[in-house]
């Protein structure tokens, strides 16, 4: 099976080598990665990255958060032009996991009655907000909520207070499909469409989802989100109302009413530890950082085993 990974990444410098890093060496044969218009170095990391690995590059400058058509897009140039039997569309702070061997052999797996199409649950994972931030992403994002809570309604989606952070909800998991067929990736990777029917079944892998790594980073991610959405005439408003949400939030209330909408503080991740509603999880951690005498694994051993 030759699984090919589509991505759309935006000033996502600090994950984005280990994310590549991490797929490649799981099975992903080759990358397509849409670059639009980073400024962070995002950009300059991928071109380093892809003199040794399989990645292609394309610049896509204006972004107006069509992720839906960008992705389609290049999942019908994976199977058309470079053989894609299965398209993985990802996002630079989603790590997905095998559950038998590499992610070819648990798509294989979890596809044996026929599924064309399989629906991946996703743990979010995060730190306190407030937290130091010394040490890498992956040793702090270790906390996830231990059973999610279901995704509130508002009133007034802007002004409304939450009774607990947006990732501690019971979020939409991902799809990965196969090539053959394919019409259409819908935004945020949720659902597909095909020419023809086909079965959908529940995989078995997990994925590992980092949305918040520092303070800068949200930021950067609700300023650049927020401007890309009013930019998009097109997308009803209900897509991405949380990046809306923590647009209007961080311009009319401040920084720290944003943050906390979408992640809990330190304080509070300790006092729900110890209430039992938040676990420590290490899984992504040592997926990424495995013991090893000379530490880390080095980028091209990593695109040798893959």
């Amino acid at each position: 099976m030759k699984l090919i990974m589509v991505m759309s990444v935006r000033d996502e410098h600090d994950v984005i080598a280990d994310n590549l890093r991490h797929h490649f060496n799981h099975g992903v044969a080759q990358a397509i990665v849409v670059d639009n218009g980073s400024v962070d170095g995002t950009r300059d990391i991928l071109a380093d990255l892809a003199r040794t690995a399989p990645i292609e590059i394309v610049d896509e400058p204006t972004y107006d958060f069509s992720q839906g058509r960008l992705m389609t897009q290049m999942a019908l140039r994976a199977r058309d032009e470079m053989g894609a039997d299965w398209i993985l569309p990802n996002d630079a702070d989603e790590f997905w996991e095998p559950h038998s061997g590499d992610l070819p052999t648990s798509i294989s797996s979890d596809t044996r009655k026929g599924a064309g199409i399989l629906y991946t649950k996703r743990y979010n994972m995060f730190g306190g907000w407030d937290a130091p931030e010394d040490a890498p992403w992956c040793d702090r994002m270790i906390y996830r909520v231990a059973a999610p809570k279901p995704i509130p309604t508002f009133e007034d989606l802007f002004k409304d207070e939450r009774e607990y952070p947006h990732f501690y909800c019971d979020l939409f998991g991902k799809v990965t499909m196969q090539a053959a067929g394919l019409r259409e990736i819908k935004q945020g990777f949720h659902q597909a469409f095909f020419e023809d029917d086909v079965i959908q079944s529940d995989s078995q892998m997990t994925i590992y989802h980092v949305p918040v790594r520092t303070r800068a980073q949200f930021e950067s991610k609700a300023c650049n989100g927020g401007t890309s959405l009013q930019r998009n005439t097109h997308l009803p408003k209900s897509t991405s109302w949380h990046i809306r949400r923590w647009y209007w939030r961080y311009d009319n209330l401040g920084f720290e009413a944003a943050i906390e909408d979408a992640i809990p503080s330190n304080a509070r991740v300790k006092q729900d530890l110890k209430a039992g509603l938040v676990v420590e999880d290490t899984a992504l951690r040592d997926l990424l950082m495995p013991p090893e005498p000379h530490g880390r694994f080095s980028w091209k051993r990593l695109i040798g085993r893959a």
